[in-house]
């Protein structure tokens, strides 16, 4: 029974966690590479949040991180982007996989923490997400590290021994990690669902609101909203509710896991599809999509696949560099395609399949591969084929190399290093006409390990509790923290009361309350629009560069992406209004459109706005009702170069509610 638990809840097949590790880098880049685009505005000391400032407003009331907090210029915080991107670079090949977990991990807080305006339910899940895993092997499989240690493991020196595929399974590593990861990810949507009660879900009007939002209305998204009629998005809005409420009970299915399991998988990826493509909230739904590769069964894997494109390759068996080649080329064939021939057994006639093509000098001069139907490629022609066998995306390489002009240069560039091959092996140390051939068949395999000491068993049972301990505590850092930011929720544990709990959720920012279109989407459309005027006469918006649109007759301009719209509606919050004096100096800078160091772009008179407009109902025509507008800020100065401010909201100005998602 213990076993059987084990397998089901608190393994996951390594091919599944590499697929994760490749996926998840994804995200971690797409959001890198949004933020890069706004690096002056929130990271930089020109921006609307300077980090001496939020240092000061911050210290002695919110417990927060971020080694992004020691970098102030523009330049200086390029340079930290730069070394974030590259541990997310090796995050993705498998690089010292466990380091680049860590760093990867801390990377990502620290663009959190950086700037606290920004945060939003897609920070806190991928801070959970790669905190739990960091407890997970993600190296085993699809990286480096695997691929060094294969190497390592079995060195290959002839034929028999490239065509032996018998390399022993992957190892599933029971741990509790793996259960915490599919909990968080389940109960994420489970939560969102729950608070998802709202009139415009039952009816299935959610996402035609949602998506006509365009602060989080991607271009896909507009698409959908003018294409598809109110049916088909009240369909796809229920079976969306649906899906978020069947996936944590699907993953606890203890039967028939390889049936089940795709069902959950396919339910998480269309959930995350919708979140990712239609919408810009950062890496929420990028990170759904990517932790739908760890509900891949090993029974998935265990299914025999035929043979699509068969292969013999003939390689130059006297060439050190070719062998290496050989051998990298095995590892990389997982479905077993590509049969190896030593050039040594066609000279000595030992190959009878098409005897009379094969011969000696064209094996000796370039590289050959001969098809299931017995065509005969050299040169970039047969490179192109074996890359075609291989599976995605190295496939897609094989089909660039026969295009009319790539297929040229390469076989130029092949020619030249095949005929510099034995130089080239010999600089590498990798030997030169003549590899010492061993008189067996069976590939030189690493030694085995020695048998356990009784302190290497008590180190490993020792990581075991401090792996299952570390999972348990960000789980219910997760719990706690979720209940105390959302006291609504049916489903009640008590861990809110946990200030220890609570602070280590804070510090790591894991802040959201996951009320994502909680109790019903926004039936407002809504942007932050400034109205300034320059000495010259411009009456410009200073953040999209077009005359200010107080009425949203063209929203789709003040579309910014997932930082602007979390900045814009978390600035308004009273704990975060003190924030708002940083704004205002960002703005008379000229924003993001206006450079003020033109003659004539002074800003002179700034107001900002919360511009608000309802959405048509579905089925309805547009209405002419104007948009309705609330002052954040304002900036004035005199003709003596004295500025004059009004309050940021004026007294008799009612308090703005928190406005909803």
């Amino acid at each position: 029974m213990i076993g059987l638990l084990k397998d089901r809840y608190l393994r996951i097949d390594p091919r599944s966690l590499g697929l994760f590790r490749i996926t998840m880098a994804g995200a971690l880049f797409a959001d890198l590479f949004h933020r890069w685009d706004w690096l002056r505005a929130f990271y930089s000391n020109q921006g609307v949040l300077p980090n001496h400032n939020q240092l000061f407003v911050l210290r002695d009331k919110v417990p927060f991180w971020s080694a992004l907090n020691a970098f102030s210029s523009e330049g200086e915080s390029f340079a930290g982007f730069v070394i974030i991107g590259l541990i997310y670079l090796a995050y993705l090949l498998g690089w010292h996989t466990r380091v680049a977990q860590v760093l990867a991990l801390i990377g990502f807080i620290s663009l959190t923490g950086r700037n606290i305006l920004l945060e939003g339910p897609a920070n806190s899940l991928m801070v959970m997400v790669l905190g739990v895993s960091l407890l997970l092997p993600l190296g085993q499989c699809y990286s480096l590290d695997s691929f060094a240690a294969s190497m390592a493991a079995r060195n290959e020196r002839n034929a028999n021994q490239l065509n032996d595929r018998h390399d022993p399974p992957p190892q599933h590593t029971a741990s509790l990690a793996a259960l915490a990861l599919m909990l968080v990810v389940g109960a994420v949507l489970l939560f969102a669902a729950l608070l998802q009660n709202g009139p415009a879900w039952q009816n299935g009007d959610a996402l035609y609101y949602a998506l006509h939002n365009d602060r989080y209305a991607g271009a896909a998204g507009v698409w959908a909203r003018e294409q598809l009629s109110t049916g088909v998005l009240s369909a796809w809005t229920k079976s969306f509710h649906f899906a978020e409420l069947a996936i944590l009970p699907l993953m606890l299915v203890p039967v028939a896991r390889q049936y089940v399991r795709p069902i959950a998988a396919a339910l998480l990826l269309f959930v995350g599809a919708t979140i990712a493509i239609f919408f810009t909230y950062g890496g929420f739904g990028w990170t759904l999509l990517a932790c739908a590769s760890l509900l891949i069964p090993a029974e998935s894997y265990a299914r025999r696949r035929l043979r699509q494109r068969p292969l013999k390759v003939y390689y130059d068996d006297d060439c050190g560099i070719c062998l290496y080649l050989a051998r990298v080329l095995k590892r990389l064939d997982s479905r077993h395609n590509i049969t190896f021939i030593e050039n040594s057994v066609v000279a000595a006639g030992g190959d009878d399949t098409l005897a009379a093509a094969i011969t000696p000098e064209l094996v000796n001069n370039t590289i050959v591969v001969v098809n299931a139907a017995g065509e005969v490629f050299g040169d970039a022609r047969a490179l192109s084929q074996i890359l075609r066998s291989l599976p995605f995306p190295l496939f897609i390489k094989g089909w660039v190399l026969s295009l009319p002009g790539v297929t040229q240069v390469t076989t130029w560039l092949y020619q030249y290093v095949a005929q510099r091959r034995m130089t080239i092996s010999a600089a590498l140390g990798m030997g030169q006409c003549g590899v010492t051939q061993p008189t067996h068949d069976a590939a030189e395999v690493a030694p085995a390990n020695s048998p356990r000491t009784p302190a290497s068993r008590t180190w490993a049972g020792l990581k075991l509790v401090l792996s299952t301990a570390a999972a348990a505590a960000m789980l219910l850092a997760f719990v706690a923290q979720t209940e105390a930011r959302q006291p609504n929720l049916t489903l009640t544990t008590g861990l809110s009361k946990s200030q220890a709990l609570l602070h280590a959720a804070t510090i790591s920012r894991m802040m959201a309350a996951w009320d994502l279109w909680a109790p019903e989407p926004a039936r407002e459309n809504a942007a932050l629009v400034v109205d300034a005027e320059t000495r010259d006469g411009w009456n410009v918006d200073v953040l999209t560069g077009y005359a200010p649109d107080l009425n949203l007759a063209e929203p789709r301009r003040a579309r910014k992406g997932v930082l602007w719209a979390a900045y814009s509606e978390n600035v308004q919050r009273d704990e975060y209004r003190v924030f708002q004096k940083e704004l205002r100096r960002y703005l008379t800078r000229g924003g993001y459109a206006v450079d003020t160091k033109v003659k004539g772009n002074y800003i002179t008179r700034l107001v900002a706005y919360w511009v608000h407009k309802p959405i048509t109902p579905p089925g309805q025509p547009a209405s002419d009702q104007p948009a309705q507008r609330e002052e954040l800020l304002s900036h004035r100065r005199t003709t003596r170069g004295k500025t004059l401010r009004r309050p940021m909201l004026p007294k008799q100005s009612p308090p703005l509610a928190k406005p909803k998602r």
